[in-house]
């Protein structure tokens, strides 16, 4: 699988730009995330998101594609076949208007909602368009508004929404051709089906009950193995992973299951004498 972010100077400048383009829509509406996205057609990607002074944006973005946690044109437009709106709205959590919902079970929908309240970005809508060679998306979120009234203030101001993404387009050219000239490579195969973490063996040998060991874990339960193997807590672990504590229990209780082990340390001693096959 071939991804790759644009070169780090160039993603610095870009990002703080996004964030100037879009301050002050972000002060009269109390928003705080915008993301513009292009999927063209070849599997090529640009994705420009705003960056405020925690680095929340680029913290997303990067462990957005380094995780995995993306979706792909096709994926995206499978979800809009519902839809016949034009330019469609979708969004995380809307009754009427998500093409997203339809997503609600896969894991990869799960770890970006989680993804996204660890980098302060709450509820989001965002608008779907398709041109000749590739899909747009423009979202919107904020992490100040109760998820009713969120709701209510997205569809009673469509307009405004709609408005700004013109305007983006206009003043974020440059960086739009900036980012076409290195974008961000994904597999023309890729799906969300086979972004799902691909289990794999660990195996050991029990010298005490004389048996070989073999665990077969996923890729988040063994990487939260291996925080928890190195002293890290619960939420050290979550932090590090960009993931929820709760997630990280719930691997851990998945390890546990796996392993017949009765405890955290029980398992920890286990997977510190496995080697991954």
């Amino acid at each position: 699988m071939k991804i790759h972010l644009p070169d780090n100077s160039i993603m610095l400048s870009v990002q703080d730009a996004v964030q100037g383009i879009c301050q002050y829509m972000f002060d009269q509406l109390n928003f705080n995330h915008f993301s513009y996205r292009r999927h063209y057609n070849d599997g090529a990607t640009i994705h420009l998101v705003n960056s405020d002074a925690n680095d929340h944006g680029r913290t997303y973005l990067k462990a957005l594609y380094g995780e995995g946690l993306y979706a792909r044109a096709p994926d995206v437009e499978e979800a809009a076949k519902t839809r016949t709106d034009s330019p469609r709205l979708m969004g995380f959590l809307t009754p009427q208007f998500s093409v997203a919902d339809g997503l609600a079970n896969e894991p990869i929908y799960r770890k970006q909602i989680e993804l996204a309240d660890l980098c302060n970005i709450g509820y989001r809508v965002g608008f779907y368009q398709r041109f000749n060679d590739y899909i747009e998306i423009n979202s919107f979120g904020s992490s100040s508004y109760e998820i009713g009234v969120f709701l209510n203030f997205c569809i009673q101001h469509l307009v405004v929404f709609q408005n700004f993404i013109k305007y983006f387009r206009t003043e974020a050219e440059g960086l739009i051709e900036i980012i076409k000239k290195d974008p961000i490579i994904l597999a023309p195969g890729l799906t969300l089906e086979s972004q799902k973490s691909t289990p794999a063996d660990f195996v050991g040998y029990d010298f005490k009950k004389k048996k070989k060991i073999t665990l077969r874990l996923t890729g988040q339960e063994a990487a939260t193995l291996q925080q928890l193997s190195k002293g890290q807590t619960f939420k050290g672990a979550a932090k590090n992973l960009l993931i929820s504590p709760r997630t990280v229990e719930n691997h851990i209780y998945s390890a546990k299951m796996k392993s017949k082990c009765n405890s955290t340390n029980e398992l920890l001693e286990v997977f510190s004498t496995l080697t991954p096959r």
